[in-house]
């Protein structure tokens, strides 16, 4: 009997990775929103990049491009590059080995600059990278500060590695923060903050090929415009990470056999091994995403119960999907090691509980049955039958049970099979009854990649929302020059005046905390005389 379920289980494994490619989902899932955001160029003229004094083209078109740092490693993979059946991780290794990898047709590659050359990226080339480097960057120990668990007054990290580092939300926002076990070499340089110092000097800087004065002195203003896309691009990554259960629940997992053994953490994740393989579906469910979401400052995105520190108000209800990333999915999804949990009473009546340290989400109490023959493909109807069903489909069912919110989900699941064919092999799985599987993972990434892609449009929209419109002085003329009293070739204005009036949206221009003020995404502090002074954030 043993070997003939050893046998389905590896009929059933070839079944599920049938389209196994490689691809990172962060870059697909980064450059859809790019696309569903402000920056689209349905406005020709009128749209946001025209005002922004860049050309009104596609963001995906070559005819705009901007250099890529060349201290930085070209990806082929964030590009279409892959090797069947393998992981980002394996892609390098497999490179180096000689072995023949394959582009994907719906992605294009880069140009990468060779010998010395710059590389030139488009907009979306940008924004893919910045999504992939965050994972990928060395010493490939940055993921583990990609955690942020709202149910635990913000803590970051995961557990069973110490120290963990900082959470997603601190190493996104904060400048200079704690690099904890990261060390130096992982010191984040590609924050909101980054975004905004490289967004400011594209817009002020003299001319294309003026050096960055202050902050990245070895960038040129052209430079800073693809600066400014990549950091984007790093920060809307956290915000996807904020749409894996994993990453939201304290539930440690950690996918690189190299560091993560010699941490002692090695811990797949099943669920992003799955979607690691799976690009097609990502990309599909993707360009499902509707209205971006807005709030008002950039901690909302992750949660918006946090306060000007980012110190986290523990939930007291499942939060909403418009209530921030994190917050939605760490009390309405489970995850492999914070999944439900069984708890038999003296009286021999079963009580099930949410995962152990978290209040949210509660189980529904209401078991979901769903017969075998909804769940596996007909081609392998009889081997289910035969192995699993002892020969009686009719009577072969798996058990799932949903949330007090929405008791129809499949949020977990419990039967025997579940616990040993349904997961991809190697993933590390909880103790209890409770698992997640397939078909579980399959309910939430429905749900929750969509939510991430109009999360991650949104960030942008939110970025790239001040808008101003000049108009004429009373004078009637923004300046004069009297040609009497000069005739230097060259000479211009000296002087010019005009009305300037701010025409964003009333709910993101300002927000009064105590002694400051924020517009635009700046920091302006009231002074004790009176005066307002600027700061950076």
């Amino acid at each position: 009997m043993m070997v003939r379920i050893v046998s389905f289980v590896l009929a059933f494994s070839m079944f599920i990775d049938a389209n196994a490619y490689e691809i990172n989902n962060h870059a697909d899932m980064t450059e859809i929103a790019a696309l569903k955001s402000s920056l689209t160029t349905s406005n020709g003229a009128n749209g946001k990049l025209f005002r922004l004094g860049l050309r009104p083209f596609a963001i995906d078109r070559t005819e705009q491009t901007f250099p890529l740092d060349t201290n930085l490693p070209a990806i082929p993979y964030c590009f279409g590059s892959y090797l069947p059946g393998s992981t980002a991780r394996q892609y390098d290794q497999a490179v180096a080995a000689g072995q023949t990898v394959t582009q994907d047709p719906g992605t294009k590659q880069p140009t990468w600059g060779a010998n010395g050359t710059e590389t030139k990226l488009t907009i979306a080339d940008f924004f893919r990278y910045g999504a992939c480097f965050e994972d990928s960057e060395a010493p490939q120990i940055r993921p583990l500060a990609h955690f942020y668990n709202p149910q635990d007054s913000g803590a970051g990290g995961s557990e069973g590695v110490i120290p963990t580092g900082p959470s997603s939300l601190d190493w996104m926002l904060k400048r200079n923060v704690s690099p904890g076990i990261l060390g130096k070499a992982g010191v984040n340089h590609y924050t909101w903050e980054d975004a905004r110092n490289a967004f400011y000097y594209a817009l002020t800087g003299r001319n294309l090929s003026d050096n960055f004065p202050v902050f990245f002195p070895d960038v040129r203003r052209e430079a800073a415009w693809g600066r400014t896309f990549q950091a984007l691009g790093h920060v809307m990554h956290h915000l996807q990470d904020m749409g894996s259960p994993q990453h939201t629940r304290n539930d440690s997992h950690c996918n690189e056999p190299g560091i993560c053994a010699a941490l002692g953490a090695f811990r797949p994740s099943g669920y992003e091994f799955y979607f690691d393989t799976q690009f097609q579906l990502i990309r599909s469910l993707a360009a499902t995403a509707t209205t971006p979401v807005l709030f008002g400052l950039p901690r909302e995105f992750w949660n918006i119960n946090t306060s000007n520190e980012l110190i986290t108000t523990n939930p007291t209800r499942p939060m909403s999907p418009n209530e921030g990333m994190a917050a939605y999915t760490s009390t309405n999804f489970t995850s492999a090691g914070k999944d439900f949990r069984g708890f038999s009473l003296n009286t021999g009546s079963p009580q099930i509980l949410p995962a152990s340290g978290l209040a949210f989400p509660r189980p529904s109490g209401q078991w979901n049955d769903v017969s075998v023959t909804e769940l596996f493909p007909p081609e392998n109807l009889p081997a289910v039958s035969s192995v699993l069903c002892s020969g009686n489909l009719g009577n072969c069912k798996m058990r799932f049970m949903g949330t007090e919110q929405n008791p129809a989900a499949r949020t977990s699941a419990t039967s025997v099979f579940s616990q040993v064919l349904l997961r991809p092999q190697s993933a590390y799985s909880g103790d209890g009854a409770f698992q997640q599987n397939y078909y579980t993972y399959s309910d939430a990434v429905t749900k929750l990649v969509p939510k991430a892609v109009e999360y991650s449009a949104g960030l942008i929209n939110y970025f790239f929302r001040g808008e101003m419109e000049i108009s004429l002085p009373e004078e009637g003329v923004y300046g004069i020059v009297d040609h009497a009293v000069t005739n230097v070739k060259g000479d211009g204005f000296k002087l010019i005046k005009m009305k300037v009036k701010n025409t964003t949206a009333d709910y993101l221009v300002a927000r009064d905390i105590g002694g400051t003020r924020l517009l635009f995404g700046i920091k302006f502090i009231l002074m004790d005389d009176g005066r307002w002074k600027i700061d950076s954030m």
